[in-house]
Order: C-alpha cells, then sequence, then structure tokens
C-alpha cells in the first residue's frame, strides 16, 4: 500500500509544531468523561509518544 499521501500530509501537521498539542485539546474536549483519565499525565512526554507512535504508524509499509 503507498501510504505517500498520509506521511505527506502528517509531515505537514508536524511542520507547523502543533498536532500534538492540537490533537489532546480536541480529544479531551470531546467528552467530559475523557479529561479524569488523564489527569495526571505528564503532557510533555505524552505529546512525544503521540508523535512518534504516528510516525511510525505512516511510515510502516502496510500489506493487505
Amino acid at each position: 500500500m503507498d501510504n505517500s499521501a498520509v506521511f505527506d500530509s502528517f509531515k505537514r501537521c508536524e511542520a507547523f509544531g502543533d498536532f500534538s498539542e492540537k490533537f489532546y485539546e480536541v480529544f479531551l474536549s470531546a467528552s467530559p468523561d475523557i479529561a479524569p483519565f488523564f489527569a495526571n499525565t505528564e503532557f510533555g512526554k505524552q505529546r512525544k509518544l503521540l508523535r512518534a507512535t504516528a510516525n511510525i504508524m505512516v511510515t510502516r509499509d502496510i500489506e493487505d
């Protein structure tokens, strides 16, 4: 599967430097039930993990 379009899109999001910040802003505001699960989260580390995981997901070759 050619995932170059997804990879390019992810890189554009990362270029602005706020991908993970915006993700958690939207995610945590999606439901009042979500935020309590992240009450003691160190978001600096969490954002780094999200970026690393997303990068792995978009750069990995996926076979059908």
